[in-house]
């Protein structure tokens, strides 16, 4: 599936949901999953647009897994801080795992193959600035330890890409994922709050890690966008 959400933001459906934003033929990407095959990506790719930068949400292999391969071709990496060990030094950590630690959701083979080397963090509660536009590091825990999304105005459109927090209104993906330890609420607990600050935002427009954008009502209830194309 391929979208084009405003005049500058675009949706690819892929192993994740993967944001583009479009500037001066210049590309950043929210995630960017495995293939990123999509004909409508393609062809956007074809208007002499390059992918300059992408922002990470987490470090599960299905967000993450071509990141090498786009920096190969010259793009910027930028992987939440909280989990750079996951991203950075994910054959270390998978080489010292304790194949007997069957309760824990962080089992690092749930990451990247290789190591990501990263051009930069986001640090929670900074901003990342790319063709003027402003990136707000959001921290979003519950998916995982060290989640984050990502605040922006694009198109006078308030916009967040919140990872896997949610997938539709009042979904989420996995259960399973916000249970980080054996008999352990912590993960809940964190999952709980970064709803709550999520809708204390006054967003315009949610871009969840899986499944469809869609637009949150005034009353703190989240409705799909009812329209085909773009959601302007």
């Amino acid at each position: 599936m391929f979208q084009q959400l405003t005049d500058h933001l675009f949706f690819v459906e892929d192993t994740c949901s993967i944001y583009a934003v479009c500037v001066d033929g210049k590309v950043l990407l929210i995630d960017c999953g495995t293939h990123l095959k999509s004909e409508g990506f393609e062809r956007l790719m074809g208007k002499d647009c390059s992918v300059e930068r992408i922002l990470l949400t987490h470090f599960h292999r299905d967000q993450c897994a071509s990141a090498n391969r786009f920096q190969a071709d010259g793009a910027e990496i930028f992987i939440p801080f909280a989990e750079r060990r996951f991203l950075e030094e994910t054959d270390l950590l998978k080489a010292s795992y304790d194949t007997y630690d069957n309760y824990t959701s962080y089992y690092p083979g749930r990451g990247t193959l290789t190591d990501i080397h990263s051009n930069g963090y986001a640090y929670d509660y900074e901003s990342i600035i790319w063709c003027g536009i402003r990136f707000d590091v959001v921290p979003l825990p519950g998916h995982t330890f060290g989640s984050v999304g990502y605040q922006f105005e694009i198109d006078g459109k308030l916009v967040l890409a919140c990872g896997d927090l949610m997938s539709a209104p009042g979904k989420i993906q996995q259960y399973f994922w916000s249970q980080w330890s054996y008999m352990s609420f912590q993960g809940h607990v964190n999952h709980l709050e970064s709803l709550q600050t999520v809708a204390s935002l006054g967003l315009d427009l949610i871009l969840p890690g899986h499944g469809a954008p869609f637009i949150p009502t005034p009353s703190g209830c989240y409705r799909p966008s009812e329209t085909a194309g773009r959601i302007v």
